[in-house]
């Protein structure tokens, strides 16, 4: 088991949605990698984005996000996200996507080591 640490903490952003129907959560993946994910790659500081899921709670997803810096992560332009927004529930209707939760907003992460069960 290798265990990697991070030089440079990265602030991770953590989302909770909801997806209605849940049965859409296969497509909200792919428009989400097609809008959301590919557009944030374009700012400086964005990093990755994992999707996580719970069998016991079908269209719930837990979103992490990871960025550089916190600096970078708010220099994102409202107008960009909102607009985005738009187009992303314009995209998914008449499914709906629904940000129900926002964990880094009281008690803000950032990634310091992780370890991988590739390598010594």
């Amino acid at each position: 088991m290798k265990l990697e640490r991070i030089a440079k903490p990265e602030a991770v952003e953590q989302l909770i949605i909801s997806i209605d129907p849940p049965d859409q959560v296969d497509r909200w993946i792919e428009l989400d990698h097609e809008i959301w994910s590919k557009g944030l790659a374009k700012w400086p500081g964005y990093i990755r984005k994992e999707v996580w899921s719970n069998p016991d709670k079908p269209g719930i997803l837990t979103i992490l996000i990871y960025w550089e810096s916190l600096e970078q992560w708010k220099a994102v332009d409202l107008d960009w996200l909102m607009e985005t927004d738009r187009l992303f529930d314009e995209s998914f209707f008449p499914a709906k996507a629904e940000i129900i939760g926002t964990p880094h907003e009281e008690n803000q992460q950032y990634l310091i080591a992780h370890s991988s069960g590739i390598g010594d």
